[in-house]
Formats: C-alpha cells, structure tokens, sequence
C-alpha cells in the first residue's frame, strides 16, 4: 500500500500557486517553482490532486484561451 503525504506546508504552497496561476501573475514554471517543485510535471501532477484541475486549463479558463 503506497501512502500519500499530506502536508499543511505543501497545501499552502499549491494554494498560492494557484493564486499566481488563477490571476495571470505567473506562468506554470514559475508557480512550479513557487510551490517548492523542481519539476513542472510533478507540480501538475499535485496541482490537478489538490484542485481537481490541471494548471494549463486555469491558465486556459482565465486568459480566455
């Protein structure tokens, strides 16, 4: 059985990432970077767990693209 971390620190880091990402403020690599990922993979992955939602379609939702 594989477990999952769960972590206030992490959640506060994907919850600004997705602040950044939702205004426009950053683009993935950055909100990658923001979040404490060194992959912007791995932070998609954990951004799409966390939201339910990839960052690429915040991106295309809030820029209208």
């Amino acid at each position: 059985m594989r477990l999952r971390q769960c972590s206030l620190v992490t959640d506060c880091r994907l919850d600004n990432a997705h602040a950044a990402v939702t205004t426009g403020a950053m683009n993935i690599q950055e909100a990658s970077a923001l979040g404490g990922y060194n992959s912007p993979a791995n932070f998609s992955t954990a951004f799409k767990r966390r939201f339910g939602i990839t960052p690429r379609s915040v991106l295309r939702t809030n820029n209208g693209g």
